[in-house]
Protein backbone atom coordinates (compact mmCIF):
# COMPACT_ATOMS: atom_id res chain seq x y z
CA UNK A 1 0.00 0.00 0.00
CA UNK A 2 1.08 3.52 -0.92
CA UNK A 3 1.62 5.48 2.55
CA UNK A 4 1.83 8.82 0.38
CA UNK A 5 -1.16 8.28 -0.90
CA UNK A 6 -2.90 7.73 2.37
CA UNK A 7 -1.25 10.87 3.98
CA UNK A 8 -2.22 12.74 1.17
CA UNK A 9 -6.21 12.72 2.08
CA UNK A 10 -5.64 12.45 5.61
CA UNK A 11 -3.46 15.68 5.49
CA UNK A 12 -6.33 17.23 3.27
CA UNK A 13 -8.78 16.51 5.75
CA UNK A 14 -7.18 17.89 8.58
CA UNK A 15 -6.47 21.31 6.49
CA UNK A 16 -10.79 20.92 5.75
CA UNK A 17 -11.17 20.72 9.50
CA UNK A 18 -9.32 24.00 10.47
CA UNK A 19 -9.80 25.82 7.55
CA UNK A 20 -11.99 28.87 8.33
CA UNK A 21 -11.67 30.93 5.06
CA UNK A 22 -14.48 30.35 2.48
CA UNK A 23 -12.67 30.05 -0.61
CA UNK A 24 -9.85 28.51 0.70
CA UNK A 25 -12.28 26.06 2.36
CA UNK A 26 -14.08 24.99 -0.91
CA UNK A 27 -10.75 24.85 -2.65
CA UNK A 28 -9.07 22.22 0.36
CA UNK A 29 -12.65 20.40 -0.30
CA UNK A 30 -12.94 20.06 -4.06
CA UNK A 31 -8.83 18.79 -3.43
CA UNK A 32 -9.98 16.11 -0.32
CA UNK A 33 -12.54 14.97 -3.20
CA UNK A 34 -10.19 14.24 -5.54
CA UNK A 35 -7.70 12.75 -3.63
CA UNK A 36 -10.39 10.45 -1.63
CA UNK A 37 -11.54 9.05 -5.20
CA UNK A 38 -7.62 8.63 -6.24
CA UNK A 39 -7.53 6.66 -3.10
CA UNK A 40 -10.76 4.56 -3.34
CA UNK A 41 -9.66 3.68 -6.82
CA UNK A 42 -5.87 2.83 -5.73
CA UNK A 43 -7.65 0.27 -2.68
CA UNK A 44 -10.28 -1.92 -4.78
CA UNK A 45 -7.37 -4.13 -5.95
CA UNK A 46 -5.88 -3.95 -2.73
CA UNK A 47 -7.16 -7.04 -0.27
CA UNK A 48 -5.51 -5.79 2.74
CA UNK A 49 -7.16 -1.93 2.34
CA UNK A 50 -10.77 -2.87 4.54
CA UNK A 51 -9.54 -0.08 7.13
CA UNK A 52 -8.80 2.40 5.15
CA UNK A 53 -11.32 1.84 2.44
CA UNK A 54 -13.62 2.68 6.22
CA UNK A 55 -11.29 5.85 6.82
CA UNK A 56 -12.13 7.23 3.51
CA UNK A 57 -15.99 6.69 4.01
CA UNK A 58 -15.90 8.56 7.12
CA UNK A 59 -13.82 11.11 5.36
CA UNK A 60 -16.58 11.33 2.54
CA UNK A 61 -18.94 11.73 4.98
CA UNK A 62 -16.61 14.55 6.96
CA UNK A 63 -16.69 16.56 3.69
CA UNK A 64 -20.24 16.01 2.85
CA UNK A 65 -21.00 17.61 6.02
CA UNK A 66 -18.72 20.50 5.62
CA UNK A 67 -19.81 20.94 2.40
CA UNK A 68 -23.68 21.10 3.53
CA UNK A 69 -22.90 23.48 6.63
CA UNK A 70 -19.68 25.41 6.20
CA UNK A 71 -20.21 26.04 2.54
CA UNK A 72 -23.62 26.04 2.32
CA UNK A 73 -24.28 23.12 -0.47
CA UNK A 74 -27.64 22.41 -0.86
CA UNK A 75 -27.60 18.87 0.16
CA UNK A 76 -30.47 16.56 1.59
CA UNK A 77 -30.75 16.46 5.31
CA UNK A 78 -31.56 13.02 5.70
CA UNK A 79 -27.95 12.26 3.81
CA UNK A 80 -26.41 13.82 6.91
CA UNK A 81 -28.08 11.91 9.41
CA UNK A 82 -25.34 8.97 9.69
CA UNK A 83 -22.75 11.44 8.68
CA UNK A 84 -19.46 12.34 11.53
CA UNK A 85 -19.59 16.48 12.54
CA UNK A 86 -17.06 18.14 10.59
Amino acid sequence: MDESSSADWQKLLQQLLAETDKAKLKETADELEAALFVRSQALQSSPDGHAERKAIQDATNVLLKARAEKLGFPIDPKLLDNTVKP
